[in-house]
C-alpha cells in the first residue's frame, strides 16, 4: 500500500499534482456567475463565438476574457452533421483551449465523440447542427450543453443552513 499525501510547505510539486488536488474539490464545468458564462453563440458565417467566462477542467482554470471566434468547417452539400464546440485540456502542451470538433455528415448525424485520456480530457460547451449546404450558423441550430457550476462551491459539499429548506439548487441532505 503506497499512501500520498500533499501540499506541504517548501516541497515542489508539478502542475499536474495541483490540478489533481484541485480535480477533487472542484468539478468540471462553466463557472457561474462570472461574465457571459462562455455562452455559444452564432457568429458571422460559418462561425460561432465563445463568450466571456471562467471554467475548470479536471482541475485546470479556464478564463476567456473577449469573445473568441471559432471557424466550423464548411458544410456538407448532401448530408447534415454535428459539431461539437468544447473545452479540451491537454497535459502534453499545458493547454486548455476552446475547440471545434468536427462531426461526420451523415443522413441522421450524431455528435462527435469527447476525449477523456489522462493526457487529453474534453468537455461540450454546445452542439452545433450543420445543415447540409449551409453557408452560415443560426443561433436556433446551437443547443447548450454547458455544465454551470456554483461559484467556489466544491463537489460533494454539506453545509448547514439555519433556513427550513434547502437553497435553491442544492437538495436537503438526510
Amino acid at each position: 500500500m503506497t499512501e500520498t499525501s500533499r501540499l506541504w510547505e517548501a516541497t515542489s510539486y508539478t502542475d499536474d499534482n495541483f490540478a489533481e488536488v484541485l480535480s477533487r474539490m472542484v468539478p468540471d464545468g462553466v463557472v457561474s456567475g462570472v461574465d457571459n458564462e462562455l455562452v455559444i453563440a452564432a457568429g458571422t458565417g460559418m462561425q460561432v463565438t465563445v463568450g466571456t467566462g471562467e471554467a475548470f477542467v479536471r482541475g485546470t482554470w479556464y478564463d476567456n476574457d473577449a469573445s473568441l471566434a471559432l471557424a466550423i468547417s464548411a458544410s456538407d452539400p448532401s448530408n447534415p452533421r454535428i459539431d461539437r464546440i468544447i473545452l479540451r485540456r491537454s497535459t502534453s502542451g499545458n493547454t486548455l483551449v476552446a475547440a471545434v470538433l468536427t462531426g461526420v455528415a451523415a443522413g441522421s448525424p450524431s455528435a462527435p465523440s469527447l476525449t477523456q485520456t489522462t493526457a487529453t480530457w474534453e468537455v461540450t460547451l454546445a452542439t452545433v447542427a450543420v445543415g447540409a449546404g449551409v453557408t452560415s450558423i443560426v443561433a436556433g441550430n446551437i443547443t447548450d450543453g454547458r455544465t454551470i457550476q456554483a461559484n467556489g462551491t466544491p463537489k460533494n459539499l454539506i453545509a448547514f443552513t439555519t433556513d427550513s429548506t434547502a437553497p435553491s439548487g442544492w437538495a436537503e441532505y438526510t
